[in-house]
């Protein structure tokens, strides 16, 4: 893990009306296409240039992490940040992995317990005459809690 050793400060390249005090750290980092845009209230967020930042009116960008507030901005935040961006680095992509494995494996257990929900609504059914005679005069709604408590003797309840 690098360290930003230089202070934020205007890069000497491009004219300090397009990029941010803080885009030095970026260009430390290897990430010369972002940058910090702050707002007046104090929120901030992390953009990314399309093009080189030389021409403001020619300069394409777009928000890649906006909405930060009650944060300042440090080099290890700004490091954080830029990490957990980063698409190319392969723990993004390993944790990534790990949450669709999760997804996955979570539908795969409701599938599973929906279908074993069925087989056994399907026995209770296969095995009470008088429960099939009811649902084919009212229905599915024969399976409702409610329903299947009326056929029940009051002395059992």
């Amino acid at each position: 893990m690098s360290a930003i050793v230089s202070n934020p400060g205007q890069y000497s390249f491009y004219p300090s009306s397009m990029v941010s005090d803080w885009y030095i750290w970026f260009c430390e980092l290897g990430y010369p296409n972002l940058d910090i845009n702050r707002y007046p209230d104090g929120e901030w967020e992390i953009i990314e240039y399309y093009n080189a930042p030389i021409v403001p009116s020619l300069t394409k960008w777009n928000r890649v992490l906006y909405g930060i507030r009650n944060v300042v901005i440090t080099p290890g935040i700004v490091e954080k940040y830029v990490k957990q961006l980063d698409l190319h680095s392969d723990e993004i992509w390993d944790k990534y992995d790990h949450k669709t494995e999760e997804l996955e494996a979570e539908q795969k257990a409701l599938e599973r317990h929906q279908k074993e929900t069925v087989d056994r609504a399907y026995e209770a059914i296969r095995f009470n005459p008088a429960l099939m005679e009811r649902m084919a005069r009212g229905g599915i709604t024969e399976m409702n809690i409610p329903n299947i408590r009326k056929h029940i003797p009051k002395s059992l309840l």
